[in-house]
């Protein structure tokens, strides 16, 4: 089942990233399209590193440094909230590809959880572009001890799975 669940994740991210058409087509239109939308997540990427950056900048500097790490948890659930409320009855509920897979001697709940872990593995990468430039420069000025750090590891490894599960309820409610 785990070697299942290993498969179907990585198939499943190589088609929601759309890298599957871009490596093997041979339209031109279809590559030029995947390579500005690159781009443009990367900018929108940059901005928002850029936005956590300066706005922990700006508490630390007005000697709110105490409020940085729930700032930062706080922000990285809802804009995770949002995002998996978008794409959760879209990714999770795809009846399409869901009616091709069932056919295969797969067990329902590897289904499932590969496109659970999908959803996660965008999800963290959100997560690491808002939490490792705000709480690096929390750590920076204030100067916490280890603990802080190992925590705010877990925590941002963590931290996704709850904006998701709630978005997944909500995107499952909304597809029945």
């Amino acid at each position: 089942m785990l070697q299942h669940i290993k498969l179907l994740t990585k198939i499943q991210t190589c088609n929601l990233f759309g890298l599957n058409e871009a490596r093997y087509s041979s339209d031109s239109r279809k590559r030029n399209h995947l390579i500005l939308m690159v781009i443009v997540w990367g900018i929108l990427g940059l901005m928002l590193l850029f936005y956590v950056f300066f706005l922990t900048n700006a508490y630390i500097n007005m000697n709110l440094a105490d409020v940085v790490p729930i700032y930062l948890f706080s922000i990285t659930s809802i804009v995770i909230l949002f995002f998996s409320l978008f794409k959760a009855g879209s990714m999770i509920f795809q009846m399409k590809t869901y009616e091709m897979l069932i056919a295969l001697p797969l067990s329902k709940a590897s289904i499932v959880l590969s496109r659970f872990l999908t959803m996660y593995g965008g999800n963290f990468l959100l997560s690491l572009i808002i939490m490792i430039p705000g709480l690096g420069l929390y750590g920076w000025h204030v100067r916490p001890s280890v603990s802080f750090y190992i925590l705010g590891l877990i925590g941002t490894v963590l931290l996704p799975l709850l904006p998701m599960t709630i978005a997944t309820g909500i995107g499952a409610l909304i597809t029945a």
